[in-house]
């Protein structure tokens, strides 16, 4: 027959369903890292993680070493905040005005400007 549901009766190709058994989830093969690169390239980084650490830690709290610095930037920073929607809300529209708002908010949302 030409008529086109004559094509459905029996499809060409059949998908099988993935199915796992005891021995499927008791290999250790899987968690072998010299045979799966997945689980060898976690375990690096891990040890990178482990190992850099400590180094970060020091570094850390060698930058921020006083109490005090750390207040005073974070004073800094809000009364910079407030004064951008003081002129935001309160002054006349400028391009002085609209600048220093744009500077503010590049450091508070961008990473790189936020030292």
């Amino acid at each position: 027959s030409t008529h086109l549901s004559s094509f459905s009766t029996q499809p060409a190709f059949q998908v099988q369903v993935n199915t796992f058994s005891a021995s499927d989830t008791s290999k250790t093969a899987a968690y072998d890292p010299s045979k799966n690169p997945t689980m060898a390239l976690t375990l690096i980084m891990i040890g990178v993680y482990i190992l850099l650490f400590p180094l970060a830690h020091y570094i850390d709290k060698r930058t921020a070493s006083s109490e005090k610095i750390i207040a005073k930037n974070e004073r800094e920073f809000f009364r910079g905040l407030n004064h951008t929607r003081k002129m935001h809300y309160e002054e006349p529209r400028s391009l002085h005005n609209w600048k220093a708002s744009i500077a503010l908010a590049m450091r508070r949302r961008h990473p790189w400007f936020s030292l």
